[in-house]
C-alpha cells in the first residue's frame, strides 16, 4: 500500500481505463472509484494531500463522456479537504478543441511530450501544496 510509504502527496492519475473495461465504466462509477480511494486514504492519513489529475482525452472515448467522467469526480473531490485537483484535460488539446494527437504514442497514453507536459502541471500543484 503506498500510504505505508508515508508519502507527503499522492498523485492520483486514472479512470480512462475503466472506459474499456467490461461492463464499460462510466462517470459515475469512476467518480465512485475515486471516492473510495480518496476514503481509504482519508482514513488511513487525513492530512496527506492528494493530487486527482483529470482524465485526458482518448482517442476511443467521447470527449462529451470524458468530460463527464472528469465533472463526476470534481464533486467527489469537494467532500476531500485534502484532494487537489490537476487541470491536465485542456493541455492535451488543440485550439480546435479536438485532442492533440502530437501528445499521444496510441491515443490514450502520453508519449514523452505528453508525460512532458503533464509533470510540468503536476511539479507546479506539488510546489504550491507543499510551500
Amino acid at each position: 500500500n503506498v500510504l505505508d510509504l508515508h508519502p507527503k502527496a499522492i498523485v492520483y492519475m486514472g479512470g480512462i481505463n475503466d472506459f474499456s473495461n467490461q461492463p464499460r465504466g462510466t462517470a459515475q462509477t469512476i467518480g465512485e472509484n475515486v471516492r473510495l480511494m480518496l476514503e481509504q486514504i482519508r482514513t488511513r492519513d487525513p492530512g496527506v494531500p492528494v493530487l486527482v489529475c483529470e482524465i485526458l482525452p482518448a482517442g476511443f472515448v467521447p470527449f462529451e463522456t470524458v468530460r463527464g467522467a472528469n465533472a463526476a469526480v470534481d464533486k467527489v473531490i469537494e467532500g476531500f479537504p485534502n484532494a487537489h485537483r490537476v487541470k491536465t484535460y485542456a493541455s492535451f488539446l488543440k485550439a480546435d478543441g479536438t485532442q492533440d494527437k502530437t501528445l499521444f504514442v496510441d491515443g490514450t497514453h502520453p508519449n514523452a511530450a505528453g508525460y512532458e507536459l503533464w509533470g510540468a502541471a503536476v511539479k507546479d500543484k506539488v510546489a504550491e501544496l507543499l510551500q
